[in-house]
């Protein structure tokens, strides 16, 4: 059914107590209305931010060169299509917003904390200046740029769902080939026998079991301490891993024969470098979407434990032959 403006309109003029008198004596034409104020505020907010800030790059004109972004830190390896592909792959000036609150710039989760501090900057440049589209990374200080990336912050995008590298898209006016690798860095091949494992306290599927990994190989935690102790107590003999930086981190999941994680910075590295991967899924916030291939997304323990044991036993198969 078509949105009729004037309708649509008049629809939002109608009081409450009105509502409620229609909703006891007609409970049909309730539903309907219901439903039409309901894509009417839709209609009413996303035009509004449509024309008060959506501003698409000039069709044949200069490549921007200067794109902002606050963080979080997976948001930002996210981004890195994006800006590869207004950039035309090379040079671009990527400048980070530093000690941003989480939530001070949209409706995201109020957990406290910030989005990038420096340390966290320092952590993310070695990773970044390996890039050829990346021609420099520096802190923002208020400077014009050609590309605002956190526009997405204060729109009316559901921030819980679709696929973060594909937020961009809808601002831009542009698309990239997710299923490609948007990172590069040289495999640490001492981890080619290792399955690397992140999970952080948030964004968890409680219905998986990991003490099946117990069985494996090598198995090797990569992320916070708290949280390597976390999972050591369903896998006694997991390693943990600790890094200096994002390169590094890179590097071992580039080289690594599997790696396992869920909604974390971890596996935005994983995605970005199109290793074999399996993404642990939470229903509550499903904004990653695995793409290409050797991706998998688990919800179930069964499904979890086969794609485990199938890649496991693939990759023995190789060594063997």
């Amino acid at each position: 059914m078509s949105l009729d403006p004037v309708e649509a309109e008049h629809s939002l003029k109608i009081s409450r107590v009105h509502l409620l008198l229609i909703k006891c004596m007609d409970r049909e034409r309730y539903r309907s209305l219901k439903d039409l104020r309901k894509r009417a505020r839709q209609r009413q907010i996303f035009c509004g931010f449509d024309r008060r800030i959506y501003r698409l790059p000039r069709p044949g004109g200069a490549a921007p060169r200067t794109f902002k972004h606050s963080g979080k830190a997976g948001d930002i390896i996210y981004a890195l299509p994006t800006i590869r592909a207004l950039g035309n792959g090379a040079n671009a000036d990527l400048l980070v917003a530093l000690d941003v609150p989480v939530g001070e710039t949209g409706p995201e989760s109020a957990a406290g904390g910030i989005m990038v501090d420096r340390r966290m900057f320092d952590m993310l440049t070695p990773l970044l200046a390996e890039q050829p589209y990346i021609r420099s990374i520096a802190p923002y200080s208020g400077e014009r740029v050609d590309i605002d990336l956190d526009v997405f912050r204060d729109s009316p995008l559901p921030l819980d769902r679709l696929g973060i590298s594909r937020w961009y898209f809808y601002f831009f006016g542009i698309t990239a080939d997710l299923s490609k690798p948007w990172l590069r860095v040289n495999p640490d091949r001492s981890f080619g026998d290792t399955v690397l494992l992140s999970r952080s306290a948030r964004y968890r599927n409680h219905s998986l079991d990991f003490r099946f990994l117990q069985r494996q190989p090598r198995l090797v935690f990569v992320g916070l301490e708290e949280e390597f102790r976390d999972m050591q107590r369903q896998i006694p003999r997991l390693e943990w891993a600790p890094v200096r930086d994002f390169l590094q981190m890179a590097r071992m999941i580039a080289g690594c024969r599997l790696f396992i994680g869920n909604q974390s910075f971890p596996f935005s590295l994983a995605e970005a470098l199109k290793v074999p991967r399996i993404l642990e899924s939470d229903l509550e916030t499903p904004n990653v979407v695995p793409t290409g291939a050797d991706a998998y997304d688990v919800l179930f323990q069964r499904q979890f434990e086969h794609i485990v044991e199938r890649l496991s036993s693939g990759r023995q198969a190789v060594l063997g032959a």
